[in-house]
């Protein structure tokens, strides 16, 4: 496969799995490991097609996340400034102790966390329909998903899954508890990308053995599925199946720890 088919393929993962409860983080440890890329190389890449799911937030969600600009939303944005600290905590601390590429690079991790996304998701399914809007959430709530947003830092627990969970569980709507999870990862994203590039910048180390052409394609490619992923996940949402994810995360967790067994990952 040549490397800009590959770069595809990790876009197309990381578009769809950053939304989809599935997690990418996971997803993307595994399919490095699966087409052979460069490691020294894949943090690039990886910042790249983040880079383009965050984009895919800002189309989506561009009017309400422009309207959080006007004074009288101010409330709201520190809200989601509480609820993103946990996160940004836990990243900055990851950081600083260097166990962030160990950890991000283990199947078995990834696998377990997969696992663990299952039954976040299944917990989902027996929650109460919510009965309020994210206009109304509380800061105390607002931190309680703030904290499971970074409990999803670790590989394999997704993210999205984890946060909107943890939104039904407060009492929000399941649109708005989306909404809520996906505001919260525009500063995730982005600053997670600005901490890698900063990193790279302070070591004067931004080496790639990937093409710029193939870079520029995966950010696209990542930004496109990203948007059709977020819109797929409120369909599901409003059909009450977000629960049918767990099935899959049960699946792929176990089949990824089953192939690093046996040596074929």
């Amino acid at each position: 496969m040549s490397e800009t088919l590959k770069i595809v393929f990790m876009a197309l993962i990381q578009g769809f799995t950053e939304f989809l409860p599935v997690s990418s983080s996971g997803h993307l440890a595994i399919s490095r490991d699966l087409l052979g890329l460069d490691p020294d190389g894949s943090l690039c890449l990886v910042v790249t097609l983040h880079a383009g799911t965050l984009v895919a937030i800002l189309l989506y969600y561009f009017k309400e996340l422009f309207a959080l600009l006007k004074p009288s939303e101010f409330k709201m944005l520190f809200k989601i400034i509480v609820g993103t600290a946990p996160a940004a905590a836990v990243g900055i601390i990851l950081h600083k102790t260097n166990v962030a590429d160990n950890l991000f690079n283990s199947i078995y991790v990834a696998g377990a966390g997969l696992i663990i996304t299952g039954f976040i998701l299944r917990s989902a399914s027996k929650t109460r329909q919510g009965m309020f809007v994210m206009r109304e959430i509380s800061l105390p709530k607002a931190l309680f998903v703030g904290i499971a947003q970074a409990f999803a830092i670790l590989p394999g627990i997704s993210r999205s899954g984890t946060t909107i969970t943890a939104g039904m569980k407060v009492g929000l709507k399941d649109e708005d508890a989306a909404k809520f999870s996906f505001f919260l990862a525009v500063p995730a994203i982005g600053g997670a990308a600005f901490v890698e590039v900063l990193s790279k910048f302070l070591k004067n180390d931004f080496g790639t053995s990937y093409g710029t052409g193939s870079m520029l394609l995966g950010f696209f490619v990542s930004a496109i599925s990203g948007y059709i992923a977020i819109a797929l996940l409120i369909s599901l949402l409003k059909k009450n199946k977000l629960s049918f994810f767990s099935y899959y995360c049960f699946i792929i967790g176990i089949l990824a720890i089953s192939l690093k067994l046996t040596g074929i990952l």
